[in-house]
């Protein structure tokens, strides 16, 4: 759902952009490894999870609160009836079962 990326995927990248400046501040010359990495984005992963990110998120595309009118009618496609042939079953005489 795109509204989340704007409200949980786009803070979340900004506090790992946050944390990595921070951790290479705090150790200079070295590099990241996929452990450091992974410690980093724990610490992100949580704070853009909030009731209010994901509540605003959901609102800009009016999803919640609920809101009937934003598909209308018009926007539908009309019932297009299948192309397959109609299935024809037929009974099968006992005489061809054995």
């Amino acid at each position: 759902m795109q509204s989340l990326d704007v409200s949980i995927s786009g803070p979340f990248k900004q506090y790992y952009n946050e944390d990595c400046s921070d951790w290479m501040f705090r150790h200079p010359g070295r590099a990241l490894t996929i452990y450091d990495i992974t410690g980093l984005s724990g610490q992100a992963y949580y704070r853009p999870l909030i009731h209010a990110n994901m509540k605003s998120g959901l609102a800009k595309k009016d999803i919640f609160p609920l809101n009937r009118e934003v598909f209308t009618y018009d926007l539908l496609p009309p019932p297009v009836p299948t192309d397959r042939e109609e299935e024809i079953f037929r009974d099968i005489p006992d005489e061809d079962l054995d």
